[in-house]
């Protein structure tokens, strides 16, 4: 991935990522690129632990992506259509694999509620089969910065 949101100078590039974003963050990430019609947000995005900026943005540079599977649960006359946490899936990693647990639980508990359960099943069945929805451009930069700034306020308060 050679695009603008992750590239940039080597500044920073021995800072841990920190995965725990503002709220705002990933709720505008689930909202506007997900477009599930859903309030739920994460701050925390998994699979980045132990990462320094540097091998983040190499990462992505080679195709590593940040994704989010949908599921559906039913209960009767309710269905709810949500997606899971964000997770970064490495260059070369299937993405499909970690959607098992999203598909089997869809499978499983979405079909039950009248109407939607019928629809937002295959739906949310479809999307993960398909790797997920990337939110790379979303999530990418934000998380750099964050664990950027959230670096040096700590060397701040150590001063």
């Amino acid at each position: 991935m050679t695009d603008q949101s992750v590239q940039g100078t080597s500044e920073g590039d021995e800072v841990p990522v920190d995965p725990n974003l503002p709220w705002e963050t990933t709720h505008r990430a689930l909202i506007g690129a997900v477009k599930l019609g859903t309030t739920k947000s994460v701050k925390r995005i998994q699979g980045v632990d132990g990462m320094t900026v540097g091998t983040l943005r190499q990462e992505l540079e080679k195709g590593g992506r940040f994704v989010v599977y949908a599921y559906a649960i039913s209960m009767l006359i309710v269905t709810l259509r949500r997606p899971s946490a964000i997770m970064f899936v490495p260059a070369g990693k299937s993405s499909r694999s970690k959607a098992i647990p999203y598909i089997v639980t869809s499978l499983l508990l979405g079909w039950w509620g009248i109407p939607w359960g019928p629809i937002f099943t295959p739906m949310a069945i479809v999307t993960d089969l398909k790797g997920g929805h990337d939110v790379t451009g979303a999530i990418a930069r934000p998380l750099m910065q964050h664990s950027l700034a959230v670096a040096h306020q700590r060397s701040a308060q150590q001063a």
